[in-house]
């Protein structure tokens, strides 16, 4: 064998090792930087925030993909975050996450993530209450396999008619029992939706929401006298016990009861100071009931005042 050819053949078994070893060297990198930390972040009612670490070695983008759905994003290095919209919170997820290199080859083995679902139900103990009273709130939290879960914090929210952004405001928050059942009590203002929350560390998060509340107003009413001489007008006045802002200019009937039934008799409106006063005269001598009425705006539902009897003689 000449010189030549000898160099030759080692300078070729060289560069197959160099390479071979270049490889192995490639294959041990991408094994000793995975991409670590994934984590879920619920933005209920239906998104979440996937985050991860950087990838240890060079990488252009990442590829994520949540399933089942085949919901598919490109995130550009140096980004770590990507927010996936329309997810069911009564659903459970993977995620997985592959470093790319510029031209979509993978640089790590793909990185996984179970993100679980829960159900949580809500409802009102009744539709109407009057303003000032107690309304409770109670609900469930389970997972997917309908386990409860205990010991989980339900934030409870409320938007207050008249609805204008930011519609919703947090009450408070509850925590549910070990058999994942929670109750939470607050005050009936004015009309509302309520809605509780649950946004759990790595779930899919949710909220159940349009648990709606008529408030009726409390009204006073009195007489300017009783009993009455026929034919002398009376003068019915009182006060919405409310923000007089909520019902000022509002529309307010006076109405007697005959035959068993409200007939109104004469209206006026509520004042700037939230009160109201009526002049009438009743049209005969007879015992009858009394009371005043208003849809106050769209804060409160159909009021009344109490039915009180005037006596005429």
């Amino acid at each position: 064998m000449s010189r030549t050819i000898a160099r030759a053949m080692v300078a070729l078994t060289a560069a197959a090792a160099l390479a071979a070893g270049l490889l192995i060297g490639a294959q041990t990198a991408t094994a000793a930087v995975p991409i670590t930390s994934l984590s879920a972040t619920p933005k209920p009612p239906a998104t979440v925030v996937i985050k991860w670490d950087a990838f240890g070695g060079a990488t252009d983008h990442y590829q994520v993909i949540v399933q089942p759905g085949d919901r598919k994003q490109t995130v550009s290095a140096p980004a770590t975050t990507a927010t996936f919209e329309d997810l069911s919170w009564g659903s459970n997820y993977t995620a997985t996450v592959t470093a790319l290199d510029s031209v979509g080859a993978a640089l790590s083995d793909p990185t996984e993530l179970k993100i679980p679902g829960v159900r949580l139900s809500a409802k009102l103990n009744k539709p109407s209450a009057v303003r000032g009273t107690n309304v409770v709130v109670s609900g469930t939290l389970r997972d997917t396999k309908n386990k409860a879960l205990g010991g989980k914090t339900i934030k409870v929210q409320v938007a207050l008619a008249p609805y204008q952004p930011p519609m919703y405001q947090t009450l408070g928050k509850t925590k549910t029992k070990p058999n994942g059942t929670f109750t939470y009590t607050a005050k009936a203002d004015r009309n509302a939706i309520y809605r509780v929350l649950y946004s759990g560390k790595g779930t899919a998060g949710g909220w159940d929401a349009n648990m709606v509340l008529g408030v009726r107003v409390p009204i006073s009413m009195r007489f300017s006298s009783n009993p009455v001489p026929f034919g002398q007008a009376v003068t019915f006045r009182g006060a919405l016990d409310c923000p007089a802002s909520l019902v000022a200019g509002a529309p307010i009937k006076l109405q007697q009861r005959i035959n068993g039934k409200w007939k109104t008799a004469k209206a006026t409106k509520v004042t700037a100071k939230g009160k109201y006063a009526i002049v009438f005269t009743p049209p005969s001598a007879t015992d009858r009931a009394w009371r005043v009425l208003t849809q106050a705006g769209p804060s409160f539902a159909k009021s009344t005042s109490v039915g009180k009897p005037l006596v005429v003689r």
